[in-house]
């Protein structure tokens, strides 16, 4: 059911109005993962330039000096929406429409944009078929048509093979952007309003919810991460939690190839890759990982990369600045005892 808000009040219906467009962007953001956010706005930033429109953020869960963050980061107006701790995916839904018919004064915006996950990529597919709008979900770059100030965004395709481009029709526009895709930018002379809104997420709207993981040292931040111990397939689910316990003793995070999400030894969230998410750490070990393309096109230049194989014909030794080969089940724990003597 559509919710849209009229003349005679907010009420629900499966007609979509009549909008005025303005062009203006709406981010969505979420508190406990900020630095996305931040991130995020940047390439809002530059598509509401690009529009000749301002950048408006539904940050849910944040306070004030998080949304005056924001605005450093390249909103113009961020609205403070506090949500229950069990709200569904439909309450944001509920909300964000709210958001549209409330402060943003009626008007959709024309486009409408998540980071992509598990939760953005959900809440993006309901918000565009909702909203009657177009979507696309994990896109790696946006560009504007300025021949109608449509989208256009480009999404790997047939597991990292191809890259396609899509022309987003209509309005809104809905996309979700892989991790990584921009880096924040902060202006501190930048200005706008934070206004805390008065919508709160209602509970129990639909049945549906999001799983947690229990993977070791799962973060939303991993693009963010300045030290990654990543497994591959050679790894093993004995191997990720040696994998967990070293990133533990290093202050990083655990990273994992698509092969190693497939066999649940990782959750999806961990996943880089052309389908997963672009890190820019200081220090990425690499623990049974062969080195195919789709993988390494998300580790960005400057990493110093140690890999742990036991093929000594692993492409991953081509980009390493060091090497072993060997068992990564007994390279790690030797490394796991050194680390913790040292730290005795």
């Amino acid at each position: 059911m559509d919710y849209w808000n009229t003349d005679s009040g907010w009420s629900m219906g499966s007609s979509e109005p009549a909008t005025a467009s303005g062009g203006s962007v709406l981010a969505i953001v979420f508190g406990d993962s900020l630095n996305a956010g931040k991130a995020l706005l940047a390439s809002a930033r530059q598509i509401a330039d690009e529009l000749g429109s301002s950048v408006s953020v539904a940050l849910f869960d944040g306070d004030e000096a998080a949304g005056n963050e924001l605005v450093k980061a390249g909103a113009d107006s961020v609205y403070l929406i506090a949500s229950q701790p069990d709200s569904l995916l439909s309450g944001f839904q509920y909300a964000v429409g709210k958001l549209m018919g409330e402060d943003l004064g009626g008007y959709a915006p024309n486009v409408i944009m998540l980071t992509s996950g598990q939760r953005g990529d959900a809440l993006a597919g309901m918000l565009a078929s909702n909203l009657a709008g177009t979507l696309v979900v994990g896109a790696n770059a946006l560009a504007v048509d300025y021949s109608d100030q449509s989208l256009i965004a480009t999404q790997p395709v047939y597991g990292g093979a191809a890259i396609a481009s899509w022309k987003l029709a209509g309005k809104p526009q809905v996309v979700t952007l892989r991790p990584g895709t921009a880096s924040p930018i902060f202006d501190k002379n930048r200005s706008g309003k934070v206004e805390t809104s008065s919508i709160v997420v209602p509970n129990g709207l639909l049945e549906i919810s999001i799983s947690k993981s229990d993977s070791p040292a799962l973060t939303p931040e991993l693009n963010h991460a300045s030290v990654i111990v990543a497994g591959g397939r050679g790894a093993g689910a004995e191997g990720f939690k040696l994998i967990g316990e070293l990133a533990a003793l290093l202050g990083g995070v655990v990273g994992a190839t698509k092969s190693a999400v497939r066999a649940g030894w990782a959750a999806p969230a961990q996943q880089i890759g052309m389908l997963g998410a672009t890190v820019k750490p200081r220090l990425y070990i690499a623990a049974g990982i062969s080195g195919t393309p789709e993988h390494l096109m998300g580790i960005t230049e400057g990493a110093t990369i140690v890999a742990i194989n036991r093929d000594s014909r692993a492409p991953i030794f081509a980009l390493a600045d060091y090497g072993i080969v060997g068992d990564l089940h007994e390279a790690l724990p030797a490394f796991i005892a050194r680390l913790t003597k040292t730290q005795v």
